[in-house]
């Protein structure tokens, strides 16, 4: 049995080991596609906990996978430049997975990459509408909530004024840009006025002129799509600065926690660690003792979703007894979980039209007190029906069967 854990910088520094013709005799080799540094270190390096935890569980239980040993190795990525040189890479590794990705921008570069070779992507936490919709892939398969999901649940907690104004602060990149655009239309459709328009640079970390934009613009509420350690440089330096309540579409568990003691105003997540379910508790456990010099106390909805996904894919390959992409993508696409095996309140299922996973969705407030990790007070359960992204649906043109090459790794 192989357990093979790299972080590699520089693509050619990593070899495998001798492979055989035969390759029943050779490893699965899974290559781990995060963020462990830029804006989305906190989240990136969550979702790697997650995917590595949820291989290591099924290691443990299983020994290997069809016969063979596991082979699981990491790549920061947290640009589109981080990948320029990935498909060589592949090639040389004989990469037969892929399982990761924060940011966006970074997603669709290596989601090119996989549809062009046949390899199946597992996209974990990345949320521009755009993934499940032009940017998707027949081997692709998104895995967390879209800023079109987030805002269709968020829309019955805008103020109900005949013209509410509504200023818009969103990250410059391809999900802060295409969250913002979904803002903008479910604002607009509803007779409200979008007050300003206000660009982030990511990475951004001096918010002192964007908060003098926010004053300027008198607005009744502040839309943000805002990512990664991002968020926690505006919540440091906004405190104490009376601003109009602020709705975030989205905030990720490590970034809220990370911030400092302010009202993060309502967003929307997809898990959260105090659900009153079944098997959360042991979930919990088992974190804290893996994880015990941990920045995180608990495993929130990033980990989450990079744990569940890497199961799903995992019980896939043995269940079908193949690797074979044609045959995986196939199963994948009929997807269904119940909710007891998800530990959410409702089942999840896989939208065969963009794949999409779609899922239970909670509107959530933060607490004032960060009392062992339980920062989030629970305000609605929302249906995957009721908060289907339409939009993406419409945009997706997944390739076909017959132009995506087969690959059995």
């Amino acid at each position: 049995m192989i357990r093979i854990i790299f972080q590699i910088a520089v693509f050619t520094l990593f070899m495998n080991p001798a492979f055989s013709k035969d390759k029943s005799k050779n490893p699965i080799v899974f290559l781990l596609t995060e963020d462990i540094s830029g804006p989305f270190k906190n989240s990136g390096t969550s979702d790697l906990n997650g995917i590595i935890d949820s291989l290591e569980d099924f290691i443990s239980e299983n020994k290997k996978l069809l016969g063979r040993d596991i082979v699981y190795f990491h790549v920061d990525t947290p640009s589109p430049d981080s990948v320029k040189n990935l498909s060589e890479f592949i090639k040389k590794q004989k990469v037969a997975f892929i399982i990761g990705a924060i940011n966006s921008s970074t997603a669709d570069a290596i989601a090119k990459i996989a549809q062009k070779m046949g390899i199946i992507f597992f996209n974990t936490n990345s949320s521009s509408p755009k993934q499940s919709g032009v940017d998707c892939h027949r081997t692709k398969f998104v895995w967390d909530g879209s800023g079109s999901n987030f805002m269709r649940a968020l829309v019955s907690y805008v103020p109900k004024k005949n013209k509410g104004r509504f200023t818009l602060l969103y990250s410059d990149y391809d999900w802060g840009i295409n969250t913002s655009n979904v803002i903008k239309d479910f604002v607009l459709e509803r007779g409200h006025e979008v007050a300003a328009e206000i660009k982030v640079p990511l990475g951004q970390k001096d918010f002192s002129d964007y908060i003098e934009s926010l004053k300027g613009t008198r607005a009744d509420g502040i839309f943000a799509a805002v990512a990664g350690e991002d968020i926690i440089f505006l919540n440091q330096q906004r405190e104490g600065i009376p601003l109009a309540p602020f709705y975030f579409n989205q905030a990720d568990y490590p970034d809220v926690y990370l911030s400092p003691r302010i009202e993060n105003g309502i967003f929307a997540t997809t898990w959260y660690h105090k659900l009153p379910l079944a098997g959360i508790r042991e979930f919990v456990e088992k974190f804290k003792k893996r994880h015990k010099n941990s920045i995180l106390p608990v495993p929130g909805n990033i980990y989450y979703n990079g744990y569940m996904a890497t199961k799903v894919l995992l019980e896939s390959i043995k269940k079908l007894e193949t690797t074979d992409n044609h045959a995986l993508i196939g199963y994948l696409e009929k997807w269904r979980s119940s909710k007891k095996e998800r530990m959410q309140d409702f089942d999840a299922y896989m939208d065969q039209k963009n794949h999409h996973v779609q899922q239970a969705v909670y509107v959530v407030k933060t607490k004032k007190e960060k009392e062992k990790g339980d920062i989030f007070e629970i305000i609605k359960k929302i249906r995957p029906e009721e908060i289907v992204d339409t939009d993406s649906r419409e945009k997706c043109r997944l390739e076909s069967m017959e132009s995506t090459r087969r690959f059995v790794p």
